[in-house]
């Protein structure tokens, strides 16, 4: 599970989803936008912590997670 701060509406959570399935080893994840989470599914001989690591840097990267930073532009 992925603590996903900044996300402020729908449109917010549909990007945290749509950025997590650009990865191909990600088979599904959903999007809690009350909690500010995220949880994904990735095949049984996969790196969970590397994959967990590169999915929380791509979310950076998008100004998600990013403690003092300006929300996602909703």
């Amino acid at each position: 599970m992925l603590d996903v701060s900044g996300m402020k509406c729908g449109g917010c959570s549909a990007a945290v989803k749509r950025i997590l399935m650009e990865n191909a080893d990600i088979k599904s994840a959903a999007v809690n936008l009350l909690t500010e989470s995220a949880v994904f599914k990735v095949p049984a001989n996969s790196d969970k912590e590397a994959l967990g690591a590169k999915a929380a840097s791509l979310l950076t990267k998008q100004v998600f997670m990013l403690p003092g930073a300006l929300p996602y532009s909703c």
